[in-house]
């Protein structure tokens, strides 16, 4: 079993939407609002009226969802961390989902499996296995023994608005 670690959410000063915007391209036309969802407080509203969505074309919540779940893993991960400290092979996987409602809103609430190795690891294994791979007496499974003794693994928690999509499939 990998390495539980302990990942805080982000705490930034701008609405996640503005944030996406900013580092990844073409982020900024998501169709959110709200919060960076990592309470029902402060969830992420998927906007289905949002002026970015094309008319016409059916619309896909869900999709949106998973989308800005992964962006906000890799600002957790690597963009909002110190060199020394950033991650990657980064990996999700969806583990639990659930729907909320409140006071005529609606939430889907999903909870994430993430694995990732410290990138010094993750540069290492890459290294290891590409100077290997063809190398015959290459052992394999210490390999890959030892990429799970390195990886690490976290739990996120993401709460999103779906209250202007909901019961729309």
């Amino acid at each position: 079993m990998p390495d539980e670690i302990k990942i805080d959410p982000v705490t930034y000063n701008k609405p996640l939407r503005e944030t996406l915007d900013e580092i990844f391209k073409n982020a900024g036309d998501l169709p959110i609002k709200g919060g960076w969802g990592y309470t029902k407080e402060e969830a992420i509203v998927i906007d289905k009226d949002d002026p970015s969505v094309k008319p016409g074309l059916p619309f896909d919540g869900v999709g949106i969802e998973y989308k800005v779940a992964e962006l906000l893993i890799y600002l957790e991960l690597i963009v909002f961390r110190k060199q020394e400290e950033r991650f990657g092979g980064i990996e999700t996987k969806l583990n639990t989902q659930f729907l909320s409602s409140d006071d005529g809103r609606h939430f889907d609430v999903l909870v994430f499996d993430v694995t990732a190795f410290r990138d010094k690891d993750f540069a290492m294994l890459k290294k290891e296995w590409l100077a290997n791979e063809h190398n015959p007496g290459f052992d394999v499974q210490k390999h890959i023994e030892k990429m799970e003794k390195l990886k690490c693994h976290y739990q996120r928690e993401l709460w999103f608005d779906i209250t202007s999509f909901y019961g729309s499939y």
